[in-house]
């Protein structure tokens, strides 16, 4: 496999199509700095799916795309194309596995097939389309360089402007990481060991140790393994949460199949029970149905009957209606006529008052209007006095007022004289003020001069002081170091002698851990099977206590008892039915085994309601109040039966048959009652009563042999023990006790059961405690134990803590000699630079002081002369201030006759407005008068007037009261005959009313009727899904057929009770548990497939992650010893490139992390050392050196260690080609030339791209291409020789003009590529694009991807 070509478009400043051809051994890329050769590297990285920016020193991955120059727009695609031979050789392929050490003890083959369909499960990257199938072949590896069937690889990368990337390898789609794992194991990448770009060498060597193994994996081809390695362990931890969440899944599916299978055969039974109550309830209700419709029908011809005679009684009541209307009417008439001679005489009535109102009226405001006339008399004569004396103060106010305004002229003309004098003042005030302010300056000025000047000098001063201290310091320093390189010396010794002794100690305490710890392993493993003995009894326990407090609740709940009993019980709970003191069965106990004899003897007889006497029976509204049949029993019933209850017999069943005498029980004799009852001898007498003569025998052929005996009781009963009951008259009860739910049977039973759990809970918490006790006792043992060990770890942890500690204290010891070395050379020269400035400032602080003296001087003069303008000043404000004090003077003179002037203004105005009141309110008292006179004459006439009507109405008022007494004669004549009328009206609706009664109750009765008829088809409609109106003359034919009969509704009512009680026994009852069971069962089954499924898969991951584990070691381990010989070797690379030395690459122990006793994690270094993960270290000893740290190598050093690393892992896993950017740069002449001929001795392994600007190493390339930018921005390859290079890298122009001819295939013209910096005449520059231009032109619109442009 050989690199081929490499072709770039778009990249960066590649603007134009440009192709890199490596045909030769050795291919150097040449040009100056900034051209754009590192591009080219960059290109590689890139095109091999380099995806961080920052690596391809860009800010955003668009950063590669042509960014366009001055003179051409920016690309719409970047382009990278590499090219790879690929043939066919496998001899070549299987020397190179020989080589490589890959003869492994594991068959690859079988790993790859395991591990393939891992990776081909993974998605694609998520920036990546994904190619319609792998482009790898994997039947060709082995056989060919990369992975593909065909003799040419092109891998390409595009990027597009919209940010679109695309990867095709030989025109097809492709993956990321289809071109990952083409290059897989070939050491190319973008990070592989084939790329050394700048800096790489340090980073390569400083890298961690970590980091540099990749480089290893890589060469030794189990890089791929290793990522499988972490694919698999990924996909085992995946694979065990699923597996753990399934069998969770599982169990609970299993769970609830028990579960839903119980309910399914309940819900199973429901649908029998339903059906059939379904099929009694719709005989019911067609049998109701048919009652309702024949009683409509009767009720249909009662209500014709009575629809006639009420007619008859309507229209007799309508013509009675109507002679008492006419007979109102005629009254309203009379009684109209009454009303409206009384509002006549009311009227004439009216007036009369009104006028004799009027009349008193207008006397009272006669007499009113002739006061006030009077006195408005008075005022008016009051009123032309007041105005005379007013005219007078007018006069008076006015002369004063021009009095004053000439006193106020007189001092505004004094003040405007003292302010011109004062104004004239105050301006030579301000002037000499001015100058005194200068002079305060300048003053100010000098002052701040001479305290900056003695401050610095201070400042100085002080600074000299503290360099005299630092002086003295610093000598004391000096002598400090002394004294403390002997400490230093002596505390280094020290921690070695302590590093050796922790050593030891840590060995000691290790071997103790080791057997404290078996120990304790043996320990754990008693405790667990006790602490799962423990966690069993628990679970026993919890179920028992369980099912207890369900019996308890049960018990509680009176469950098994009827709905009536329960009701009683519980208002008996509310204070009601007091006398009822519980339910027989609660106040029994019954002898152990005879519990099912009991209630089978008794039945429902156990819900019986126990009462002291027949006196304490509840009363008639509590029994009415009773939801069903109740059982009341009373402990006193008169004489009481002795009866026999210690089980003896009569001598003659002893004398027939001892044997069965023996077996023979009396039941009563088997039941007590409970202890703690008041009442307990009254209920034994009670339990004799009902079991005195009930008898437990072993089976029914005994029970039937002693009744035909004849020796006992005529009423002698027998129950087996299983509940088989032979009754005196012959009748034998069979069959499973508890059938029905509301019968009590089974309260005994659980009563029994609670008893026994009680017994099992002591018995388990016995056992409980006893585990517990062992745990405990083992679980000390194991603490105690444990406490130890830790003790021995935190011991080992602090040893080995101390242990490092000293180890450090020793290396920081060393260091620290050195650094005292150092401090006592910086030391010394630090003294002399103190002394030599000491002396500096002290000069200069003199300096300072005397320049102070002198502006000292200078600041006397100026403040005497300030003195004398202050004087001056001084003078001029005192005559300013008398001058003001004389205009204020002045001012409040003015102030105050303007005052005055302005008082006497307002008090003549006050006299005008008085004295136009004066002159208003006489005209208006003249008007009244007037008024007053015409309102007099008013007066006199209306009195006349009202005088004149109460005449007229007295008369009128007797003519209309006579006419008044005639009318109401008529109304009371008219209101006898309404009330004729009306009596025989009421009869009449009486009557009327009566039959509406009857009519309207056989109507209610009709519709109640309808809407039971309707309820009964609306609830079998709802209820049974039957139309009985649609069905039901079907119905009637098939009655009067005999087809049907009419169900019993005793029958019917007792069949559909058992069947509820039946169903309602049954609980709460899922349908759906049906389907359900159906779908868990299929669930349960696909459960236990994936469990097993994923059990396999588990097995099968742990297999591969074995086996890789195998190859990776036997792979890595093969490879690295071939590496440290080719590096370290007699014949090492690194001796060739030095000439001698000494170097290895070694592998590093692991790094544990340890508890300290405070808690915190330490890491220790160990003695392990893991093949497949330990880092690699790099040591390096050049010729006529001690062994040093890689940090501590020259740059030139550093490189040759880099190419000799580089050069031995190319010996184990040759790389098709090696790129080399600028690695030569740290490198002398003879280093170079070192380094030239090892490159030269790997050409028959790989071809190399070398990058340099460095003469000697150019001169051993076999190719030289250069890259110019002879557009600013672009870069373009051009093919040279060594003698056209210059020293900076620079390209002769005879070379960039000999490949412009040959791209162009013509001769062009000499000025079109001559260097931009030449100047061209204005009369030779051409008129447009020369012909190489133009060629150039046309070939970037051949050869360049057609884009959008972004204008």
């Amino acid at each position: 496999m050989r690199l081929v070509k490499l072709s770039l478009a778009g990249f960066k400043s590649f603007a134009d199509p440009t192709e890199f051809v490596f045909d030769d051994s050795v291919t150097g890329i040449v040009g100056p700095n900034g051209c754009g050769k590192s591009n080219v590297v960059d290109s590689i990285k890139w095109v091999l799916g380099e995806r961080s920016s920052k690596s391809l020193r860009g800010t955003e991955m668009l950063d590669v795309i042509f960014a366009g120059s001055a003179g051409r727009k920016p690309a719409g695609m970047a382009s990278v194309t590499l090219t790879f031979e690929n043939p066919m050789n496998e001899t070549a392929v299987l020397a190179a596995a020989t080589a490589a050490g890959e003869a492994v003890s594991i068959d690859e083959a079988e790993v790859d097939a395991l591990v393939a369909p891992e990776v081909k499960s993974e998605a694609a990257d998520a920036n990546l389309e994904d190619s319609e199938g792998s482009i790898v072949d994997s039947s060709v590896k082995g056989k060919r360089g990369l992975p593909i069937d065909a003799d040419m690889v092109e891998v390409e990368r595009r990027l597009y402007r919209d940010g679109t990337s695309q990867y095709l390898i030989n025109g097809r789609r492709a993956r990321l990481r289809d071109i990952r794992e083409l290059f897989m194991d070939t050491g190319i990448g973008a990070d592989a060991y084939s790329i050394i770009e700048q800096g790489k060498v340090d980073r390569m060597l400083l890298a961690s140790p970590q980091e540099r193994r990749s480089i290893f994996e890589e060469a030794a081809g189990v890089a791929k393994y290793k990522q499988r390695r972490v694919e698999a362990m990924r996909k085992l931890e995946k694979t065990e949460q699923n597996l753990a969440t399934t069998r969770q899944q599982l169990e609970s599916t299993e769970r609830r199949l028990k579960l839903v299978k119980g309910q399914a055969a309940k819900a199973r039974k429901f649908q029998t029970l339903d059906t059939e109550l379904s099929a009694w309830r719709t005989a019911v209700a067609f049998d109701q149905y048919d009652d309702l419709r024949s009683r409509l029908d009767g009720l249909a011809s009662r209500q014709s009957d009575l629809e006639g005679q009420r007619t008859r009684a309507q229209e007799e009541v309508g013509t009675l209606d109507l002679k008492r209307q006419e007979a109102e009417v005629s009254r309203t008439e009379k009684q109209t006529i009454g009303r409206a001679a009384e509002q006549e005489r009311l009227n004439v009535a009216f007036q009369s008052s009104q006028a004799s109102q009027k009349r008193e009226m207008a006397q009272r405001t006669l007499a009113d209007v002739t006061t006030r006339l009077a006195s408005d008399r008075v005022r008016l004569a009051g009123l032309d006095e007041e105005m005379v004396k007013v005219g007078a103060a007018i006069a008076d106010t006015s002369e004063t007022l021009a009095a004053e305004a000439e006193k106020r002229d007189e001092q505004e003309r004094v003040l405007a004289t003292l302010t011109a004098e004062r104004a004239t003042l105050l301006n030579e005030a301000q002037a000499r003020e001015q100058e005194l302010s200068q002079k305060r300056r300048q003053m100010q000025q000098i002052d701040r001069e001479r305290a900056g000047l003695v401050a610095s000098a201070e400042a100085e001063e002080r600074q000299s002081r503290g360099l005299a201290d630092q002086i003295a310091g610093l000598e004391r320093r000096v002598e400090q170091i002394e004294a403390g390189k002997v400490t230093t010396e002596r505390d280094t010794e020290q921690a070695r002698i302590a590093f050796d002794q922790f050593g030891a100690e840590v060995s000691r305490l290790e071997g103790e851990l080791e057997t404290a710890l078996a120990e304790l392993e043996r320990l754990s493993g008693g405790r667990d099977s006790l602490a799962k003995r423990v966690g069993e009894l628990q679970q026993d326990l919890a179920r028992i206590e369980s099912r207890r407090a369900t019996l308890r609740e049960m018990a509680e709940a009176h469950v098994g008892y009827a709905e009536a009993v329960r009701g009683v019980l519980k208002a008996r709970q509310e204070g009601r039915f007091a006398g009822v003191q519980g339910a027989l069965a609660d106040l029994l106990d019954v002898n152990p085994g005879a519990t099912q004899a009991v209630e089978a003897a008794l039945g429902s007889g156990l819900q019986a309601l126990v009462v002291a006497t027949p006196a304490q029976l509840p009363s008639a509204e509590e029994i009415a109040s009773l939801e069903g049949r109740v059982i009341f029993l009373p402990l006193e019933v008169g004489a009481q039966n002795a009866g026999t209850r210690q089980g003896e017999f009569p001598g003659t069943i002893k004398d027939v048959d001892p044997a069965l005498a023996e077996k023979i029980v009396r039941l009563g004799a088997m039941v007590t009652p409970r202890a703690g009852l008041g009442n307990a001898e009254a209920l034994s007498r009670t339990i004799d009563r009902l079991l005195g003569e009930t008898f437990v025998v072993d089976s029914i052929d005994s029970a039937l042999m002693l009744a035909a005996s004849g020796v006992l009781p005529a009423r002698a009963r027998f129950v087996t023990r299983d509940g088989l009951v032979i009754e005196s008259d012959g009748r034998v009860i069979a069959g499973p006790l508890g059938a029905d739910s509301a019968s009590g049977v089974g309260v005994l039973e659980r009563r029994e059961e609670t008893g026994r759990l009680e017994d099992q809970v002591a018995q388990v918490r016995a056992q409980l405690d006893a585990a517990k006790s062992e745990l405990a006792t083992v679980g000390s043992a194991a603490a105690a134990l444990g406490e130890q060990t830790g003790t021995l770890r935190r011991q080992l942890s602090e040893s080995q803590r101390q242990a490092v500690a000293h180890h450090g204290l020793m290396e920081r010891k060393t260091a620290e000699l050195a650094r005292i070395a150092r401090d006592q050379s910086e030391s010394g020269q630090q003294l002399e630079n103190l002394r030599a400035r000491h002396s500096r400032l002290a000069q200069e602080a003199t300096e300072l002081r005397d320049r102070a003296q002198k502006l000292a001087g200078l600041l006397e003069e100026h403040a005497a002369q300030t003195q004398e303008a202050e004087a001056a000043s001084a003078a001029s404000r005192a005559r300013t201030e008398a001058l003001s004090e004389q205009c204020t003077q002045a001012k409040v003179a003015v102030e105050r006759l303007t005052s005055q002037a302005s008082v006497a203004r307002r008090e003549l105005s006050r006299l005008e407005l008085a004295r136009d009141e004066a002159e208003r309110q006489k005209r208006d008292l003249a008007t009244h008068e007037q008024q007053g006179a015409a309102r007099v004459e008013e007066l006199t006439a209306a009195i006349a007037e009202a005088e004149t009507m109460i005449e007229q109405s007295g008369a009128a008022l007797a003519e209309v009261s006579a006419r008044s007494e005639a009318i109401s004669k008529e109304i009371a004549a008219a209101s006898d005959i309404v009330v004729e009328v009306t009596e025989a009206l009421n009869t009449a609706r009486e009557h009327a009313m009566t039959l509406e009664r009857d009519w309207n109750a056989l109507e209610i009765t009709r519709r109640e009727l309808e809407v039971k008829r309707e309820t009964v088809e609306e609830r079998t409609q709802q209820e049974l899904k039957v139309d009985l109106a649609a069905e039901y003359p079907q119905y009637r034919e098939m009655l009067a057929a005999g087809d049907v009969t009419k169900p019993d509704s005793g029958l019917a009512a007792k069949s559909i009770s058992e069947l509820k009680e039946q169903i309602k026994s049954l609980g709460n009852v899922n349908l759906d548990a049906i389907d359900e069971e159906g779908t868990l069962e299929t669930a349960n089954e696909t459960l236990v497939r994936q469990v097993a499924d994923m059990d396999t898969a588990r097995g099968t991951l742990v297999e591969l992650i074995e086996k890789l584990n195998i190859i990776s070691k036997e792979r890595f381990g093969a490879v690295f010893t071939k590496i440290q010989e080719q590096f370290g070797g007699a014949d090492g690379m690194f001796r060739r490139l030095f000439g001698g030395g000494k170097a290895e690459v070694r592998l590093m122990p692991l790094v544990r992390e340890i508890e300290n006793a405070d808690g915190t994690i330490s890491k220790v270094e160990t003695d392990e050392v893991d093949l497949l993960e330990s880092g690699i270290e790099v040591v390096a000893k050049p010729p006529g050196k001690e062994p040093r740290s890689i940090s501590q190598l020259s740059g030139g050093e550093k490189t040759l260690t880099a190419v000799a690393l580089l050069m031995s892992i190319f010996r184990s896993k040759p790389s098709c080609f090696c790129i080399l950017d600028e690695v030569d740069a740290a490198l002398d002449e003879s280093n170079v030339n070192r380094f030239g001929q090892v490159v030269r001795q790997f050409t028959d392994l790989s071809h190399f791209i070398v990058i340099t600007h460095n003469k000697r190493t150019m001169q051993q390339a076999d190719r030289l291409f250069g890259v110019t930018m002879q557009e600013r921005g672009v870069s373009t390859r051009v093919t040279v020789k060594f003698e056209q290079v210059g020293k900076d890298g620079s390209i002769k122009t005879d070379a960039i003009k000999a490949d412009a001819i040959k791209a162009d295939g013509a001769k062009v013209a000499v000025a079109e590529i001559e260097p931009k910096t030449t100047p061209i005449p204005e009369d030779e520059k051409p008129a447009g694009p020369g012909p190489l231009r133009r060629a150039l032109a046309a070939m970037h619109e051949r050869e360049s991807p057609v884009v959008p442009s972004d204008n």
